[in-house]
């Protein structure tokens, strides 16, 4: 990340780093590279400050989710904007509550566009959300046991049916609470 930080301010002529030349390097080695050639129609931009304010808003607002250390709707690797958040300190297990917390904070993008735009207008912009919501889920309830079903932990691909429908019911059931908690 130093090397990174050196470049960054090689380019921009100084003789030390700065601590924007710090924070710039983390941010391409974490978030990906900005796009400064990208040309986003004001339409888009919109749609996309809403979406990422509704993360924002949440990530602000929810009891267990971690405190946010940068938001933006500058298009950086193949994401539009985001909302980056980190947590306080150095972390190894995460409670039920702060599970909760990032799958709301990940669902509120969507409901944000769905609030301001109706259903008939929801983005594409949510999938990778989405994929995140459901594979928090279903850690929450086949790893740690998270859920009404209790402790599962038995790897999915092994289960029988019945007990897979079990687990993509509940997960269906907390996808739509927290989306519900959201809006």
């Amino acid at each position: 990340m130093i090397n990174q930080a050196a470049f960054e301010a090689a380019r921009r002529g100084g003789n030390s780093v700065s601590v924007l030349d710090i924070e710039n390097a983390k941010d391409k080695l974490q978030l990906g590279h900005p796009r400064d050639n990208f040309s986003m129609p004001v339409s888009e931009a919109k749609k996309t400050a809403y979406h990422e304010g509704g993360h924002a808003l949440i990530a602000l607002t929810t009891k267990g989710s971690m405190p946010i250390y940068k938001a933006t709707i500058m298009p950086r690797g193949s994401a539009l904007g985001y909302v980056y958040q980190v947590p306080e300190k150095d972390t190894i297990h995460m409670t039920n509550q702060q599970m909760q917390a990032r799958i709301d904070v990940a669902l509120a993008g969507r409901a944000a566009e769905e609030i301001i735009y109706g259903s008939d207008k929801i983005t594409t912009g949510c999938s990778n959300d989405l994929e995140h919501a459901t594979e928090l889920i279903m850690h929450m309830i086949v790893d740690c046991g998270f859920s009404n079903l209790g402790i599962v932990n038995e790897e999915y691909t092994t289960m029988s049916d019945s007990k897979k429908y079990k687990v993509e019911k509940e997960a269906i059931a907390i996808l739509h609470s927290s989306y519900q908690r959201v809006r």
